[in-house]
């Protein structure tokens, strides 16, 4: 398997992976009923998703919330986790908790209970393409390559623009499921939807693209 020298889990390339889901959790959050919130912030690049009714809640609960959040953005996932949990167990029935929980459980090492969270989320939502995508990094964790794929395709048919989605995908198929042909497919659309270049995902693209004619000329040669 060949390395990157930048390579590490799919949501080490950006903070945005991580970010995202903070910020869908608190658009999807706790909030008045009578509320209809913001379109969530999905990717960097600002796409969006669609809007939902937020399920009402007390006062008390939000504010557990608000330091769920507090604790995801401080990387303090344990105690993010904590607090979540506490939600949920009020029956608080939230994607974004669900999603929130995913992402530290994911953080923590517990897959399972990682996968469990996720998929409620999105047996709530209806599915979103944030939750596809870190579903498929929990997958590709697990070394489930294929059903990664197939979760990071949900996440595209849902936003075709999500960056993120199309660089974990272009990750995979690239180290994991050694396709060149798709790896450069979406890297190449990963740097044509992000506002800046990313200098380190041009040297694996145009790595791709030599090996690519490499090939081909040894392929000329038989």
């Amino acid at each position: 398997m060949r390395k990157r020298s930048a390579v590490k889990p799919p949501w080490k390339h950006s903070t945005s992976l991580v970010a995202g889901g903070i910020v869908a959790g608190l658009l999807w959050g706790c909030a008045p009923a009578a509320q209809i919130p913001p379109q969530p912030i999905l990717a960097e690049t600002g796409t969006q998703g669609a809007t939902a009714a937020i399920p009402a809640v007390d006062g008390r609960l939000q504010k557990t919330f608000d330091e769920a959040l507090s604790r995801m953005k401080a990387k303090q996932f344990h105690e993010a986790a904590k607090r979540l949990e506490a939600i949920a167990r009020e029956g608080q029935a939230v994607p974004g908790v669900q999603l929130n929980l995913g992402i530290a459980y994911l953080q923590l090492g517990e897959h399972s209970r990682a996968e469990q969270a996720l998929r409620q989320a999105l047996a709530l939502d209806g599915g979103k393409s944030i939750t596809y995508n870190q579903l498929g990094i929990l997958l590709r964790r697990r070394g489930q390559f294929q059903q990664a794929r197939e979760a990071y395709q949900k996440a595209l048919t849902l936003e075709p623009g999500y960056p993120l989605a199309h660089l974990n995908l272009g990750i995979l198929c690239d180290l994991y499921l050694q396709n060149r042909g798709c790896a450069l497919s979406h890297y190449r659309a990963y740097q044509r939807l992000s506002a800046v270049a990313d200098p380190q995902v041009e040297l694996w693209i145009e790595d791709l693209q030599r090996q690519e004619y490499d090939q081909s000329s040894t392929e000329a040669l038989q």
